[in-house]
């Protein structure tokens, strides 16, 4: 009883799922014993459950099920909720007092939080918990991008060993690098050994190829980490992958070699299209996602699920894409699609002119996949010397030099999802217009030059 953490911040409340998301104030202590519960994201139904909890306030209580757990969207009084269902507790029951508490399937991944239901002490029949699966997109900024199952951790288990140095993430590479030929990527060193230490090499090579070895110099104390920014790196338009290695941990052979790795891979569009995903929405959100592949499988973007509405509602979500082909795929959890019973939703997928790229309406069951391909297509570029910006990037303040043949031509700024933000006019035969955009926020837009039946197009990147 006397073991308590007390205090918490709460980052996140989800109605759809039935789902708090709470961050302790303090670590709870070793000799507490805790054990820290991994996950699974996927979905998929389990073959068993246990559930653990405290009825009615009473002691630590477990339950336990055997399958088919479904899925089903159920309203018990506090709304509805995207839950998995438990028609039968075989071992147990739950009782008022279990609500919130967890559930784990056979491989002892955490799944849902209890939201209800009609089993009690005398009744051990019909449980429903809020799925941790459509949770995790939610909370991921904090819980961090683990993959679709996570282990659980027991601190108590955590043997250290003499020397050991761990390369344990990679950050600023974006998943998708858009409208630039360099990463400038951080790694975090950690040291894992039951020592200091003082000394590590520290590789890095993209797609095998070895670019270089920097030597690290500090001190970091067991359990402790630092980061380390490795020189910039120039890559052409494609997929690649990063691989990040340390060896020689104080100039001594490390005595677990398995953590000395981490890569990604990751995607660069340059230059890229900003184009923008928009989905108008049914009354249930939760059940919505969406992914865009390349032919090759590569993930390069996916949303969703998004909160439910009475009336449904529109999304717009800014991508960029390369001058190639991909797969659209929308999914729906439950199988009913975004249409009609309960909204008359669809898609599409727009570049930042506003030229449609894709349409789909969402009469479908679990999901639909479209292939779509980005290019400029359809009009005139305007004659004479092409249309271009210096200095870009700039702070707003920018010289457009225009097509010297052109007649009269109407100009616009646009933003990534197609908004127009500033509009001008340039005479025939000007050769060059001195533009103040310090107004606009940080990003990129494009500056559209339209003469008669033709037009000219320039990507603008504000940076400050």
């Amino acid at each position: 009883m006397d073991h308590s953490v007390t205090g918490c911040d709460k980052l996140l409340e989800n109605s759809p799922t039935d789902a708090s998301f709470l961050r302790l104030s303090s670590i709870p202590p070793v000799d507490f014993q805790p054990y820290f519960s991994g996950w699974d994201t996927t979905g998929t139904a389990p073959d068993s459950v246990r559930c653990i909890h405290h009825p009615a306030g009473d002691i630590k209580k477990i339950s336990s099920a055997p399958g088919p757990i479904d899925q089903q969207n159920i309203d018990v009084g506090n709304g509805p909720a995207d839950c998995w269902h438990i028609p039968e507790w075989t071992s147990g029951t739950t009782e008022p007092g279990s609500s919130g508490s967890g559930l784990w399937d056979q491989h002892h991944h955490l799944i849902g939080q209890l939201y209800g239901g009609q089993a009690s002490c005398s009744n051990n029949v019909n449980d429903y918990f809020g799925r941790f699966d459509l949770t995790y997109p939610l909370i991921k900024q904090w819980l961090g991008v683990c993959g679709d199952t996570l282990q659980g951790f027991d601190p108590g288990a955590y043997v250290p060993i003499p020397l050991d140095a761990a390369i344990t993430s990679i950050a600023q590479v974006p998943h998708v690098v858009c409208n630039s030929d360099s990463i400038s990527p951080r790694v975090t060193l950690k040291n894992n050994g039951e020592g200091p230490i003082t000394f590590a090499n520290i590789h890095y090579q993209v797609d095998g190829v070895l670019l270089g070895s920097i030597p690290w110099y500090g001190a970091i104390q067991p359990v402790q980490t630092v980061n380390v920014t490795l020189p910039t790196i120039h890559l052409s338009s494609g997929l690649h992958e990063l691989r990040v290695s340390v060896s020689d941990p104080n100039h001594e052979g490390d005595t677990n070699p398995l953590n000395d790795v981490d890569s990604l891979t990751f995607m660069v569009n340059s230059p890229g299209i900003t184009g923008v995903v928009q989905l108008d929405l049914d009354r249930f959100g939760t059940e919505t996602t969406w992914k865009i592949e390349t032919p090759e499988g590569f993930l390069v973007y996916s949303g969703g699920p998004y909160i439910n509405s009475p009336n449904g509602y529109t999304v717009n979500e800014e991508v960029c894409l390369a001058h190639t082909c991909y797969t659209f795929t929308v999914e729906d959890a439950i199988g009913d699609g975004m249409c009609c019973e309960w909204g008359e939703g669809d898609f599409r997928i727009l570049d930042t002119l506003g030229v449609s790229l894709l349409e789909g309406n969402g009469d479908f069951f679990f999901s639909v996949s479209d292939e779509f391909c980005v290019n400029w297509v359809g009009i005139n570029e305007v004659e004479g010397s092409s249309l271009h910006l210096a200095p870009n990037p700039s702070n707003g303040q920018l010289t457009a030099y225009l097509p010297t043949t052109a007649g009269p031509l109407d100009l616009r700024v646009q933003d990534a999802l197609g908004r127009i933000v500033w509009t001008g006019k340039a005479s025939a035969g000007m050769e060059r217009l001195d533009l103040d955009l310090g107004r606009l926020a940080e990003g990129t837009y494009l500056l559209v030059a339209e003469g008669t039946g033709a037009r000219s197009v320039q990507r603008l990147v504000i940076q400050r």
